[in-house]
């Protein structure tokens, strides 16, 4: 080989090298890019979750055993307390679906698997529904997936999901006495 084609070939290789690193140097800013952006997504739901909790007062629980309940017993207070416990759920739910289509870090079943345990929970209570029925244009805009699937479980569900729950355990605690 002569030494000008030798010059040639460690010019190409040091040429694809050079094209190597700076492809990975890419890649590796994208990453660090979707990650600060699904902090940044992460942080702000959370903010307005914790809005939402600090809110509902002190002492949410008795207006949310009523609601799982009955309707009727309901105050507006109770209300109040109720749709932000709903809107705070359903913001977990969104952060997962936001953050995984910033970056892939939750598997799309999690947040499915959420959803569809709230929506059960509230699809069939009438306040429930139309909660669900108020607030689903908004989930729509921006989730239209989240949206399919409540609609899909909230007109399916008939039981009430919390109530039942929250039955059973009244049941285990008297059994236990």
């Amino acid at each position: 080989m002569t030494t000008i084609k030798l010059e040639t070939l460690v010019q190409i290789v040091s040429a694809l090298a050079i094209l190597i690193g700076i492809g990975l140097v890419v890649w590796e800013l994208k990453q660090s890019r979707d990650l600060m952006r699904s902090q940044l997504i992460s942080d702000s739901l959370i903010t307005a979750e914790q809005t939402n909790v600090a809110l509902m007062g002190e002492d949410p629980m008795s207006a949310i055993s009523r609601f799982c309940t009955s309707d009727e017993l309901l105050t507006d207070k109770d209300f109040r307390i109720v749709n932000l416990y709903l809107q705070t759920k359903f913001l977990q739910v969104s952060r997962q679906i936001e953050i995984n289509k910033a970056s892939g870090l939750y598997d799309e079943k999690e947040w499915q698997r959420l959803a569809t345990f709230q929506f059960a929970n509230i699809g069939g209570l009438e306040f429930g529904k139309w909660w669900w029925a108020e607030v689903r244009e908004g989930y729509k805009v921006l989730q239209p997936e989240l949206t399919a699937l409540g609609d899909k479980i909230v007109n399916e569900t008939t039981e009430v999901g919390c109530a039942s729950f929250y039955n059973r355990y009244k049941e285990r605690f008297r059994q236990d006495k």
